[in-house]
């Protein structure tokens, strides 16, 4: 299985209208069929390179 990591989306989802909890969204692409989505808790990623890092090492991409 290929999985390619595409980016994280700009902007933070809150939940519950808190701004201390939110998800990162980064989309990715798996054997060229589309795109994807997995979250990441606002917790263990800063930023979207925090989240992108922690996504393409939970799902295995190269």
């Amino acid at each position: 299985m290929s999985i390619q990591i595409v980016g994280a989306t700009v902007g933070r989802q809150f939940i519950e209208g808190q701004p201390d909890r939110f998800t990162w969204r980064v989309s990715y692409e798996r054997d060229g069929r589309g795109l994807f989505h997995y979250e990441v808790d606002g917790r263990r990623a800063q930023s979207s390179m925090d989240a992108v890092e922690i996504a393409r090492r939970e799902l295995g991409a190269d």
